[in-house]
């Protein structure tokens, strides 16, 4: 899990690293497509998306069904801007296992990607009561609950993925998002008051409140546009959950089980 830290250098976006079963063992692998199962896996997380759709697709053309092959291919799909592709993986992983956590976690976080907010709560709701300890899961049913303006539910699933300081800090700025500027004022002072260090809290409170004032101004003036958007004065700090949602854990494949596969692929030419 990934938390924001008071040093000005390094801080973050409240994140995570996706936390996910798998009944596959590295140190058990065996059969060839396994192997390239796990290759691809590592490939996605490395952002080797070619390389790793290569090798989902391998799997996929000897077990159609695959399901971890299905999604790796649907992850890098919307890690790729292929949404409507994306969708119709998720969807079809969906259909093969329609109780599996992992499935409606990583369809409800497509939905959640895609503003389809309304869509995703069931599916994260679902997922998180069959597999509570997902933090990967909480998060993004906190970010889904944030933004259909249910804050009051969102906060503790935020306070139990990422803590107290950051959780007001990534309220804030959903609150921020939808034109709330004193909601979002108070959930920054809540998050400095918590964290007195926490830099971008206190630039994210400064520049909302500059812009603020600026705003009424400009609107007194009229100036100013009827709706208010995100401030423009203050940094694009939006809550940004990981790249690609992993439905199991990616697991570095050791020296040995590389070059396994490099020569699995050599006699295979």
């Amino acid at each position: 899990m990934g938390k924001l830290k008071g040093e000005s250098g390094g801080v973050q976006q409240a994140s995570y690293r996706a936390e996910a079963r798998s009944d596959l063992n590295p140190k058990k692998i065996s059969d060839p497509l396994t192997l390239k199962l796990h290759y691809a896996r590592w490939a996605e997380e490395m952002k080797e998306y070619p390389d790793a759709r290569l090798h989902y697709g391998d799997v996929l053309e000897q077990l159609p069904e695959n399901f971890d092959a299905i999604l790796g291919l649907a992850r890098i799909d919307q890690a790729s801007g292929d949404y409507a592709s994306a969708e119709t993986g998720f969807r079809r992983a969906i259909t093969l296992q329609p109780d599996s956590p992992v499935a409606q976690h990583a369809l409800g976080q497509f939905m959640l990607s895609q503003g389809r907010v309304a869509e995703s709560l069931p599916l994260l709701n679902q997922a998180l009561m069959a597999q509570p300890g997902d933090k990967a899961c909480r998060y993004h049913l906190a970010e889904a609950l944030a933004k259909s303006g249910d804050i009051n539910a969102a906060l503790p699933h935020f306070q139990q993925t990422v803590g107290a300081a950051a959780a007001h800090y990534n309220i804030a700025t959903v609150l921020r998002d939808r034109g709330d500027v004193r909601g979002a004022e108070q959930h920054f002072r809540q998050a400095l008051m918590i964290n007195p260090e926490l830099e971008r809290a206190r630039h994210a409170l400064t520049a909302l409140s500059r812009n603020h004032q600026s705003s009424n101004v400009a609107r007194t003036a009229r100036l100013g546009s009827a709706s208010q958007g995100a401030p423009n004065g203050a940094a694009a700090m939006r809550i940004v959950p990981t790249a690609h949602q992993m439905s199991s854990p990616v697991n570095s494949l050791t020296p040995a089980q590389r070059q396994q596969l490099n020569n699995q692929q050599r006699l295979s030419r």
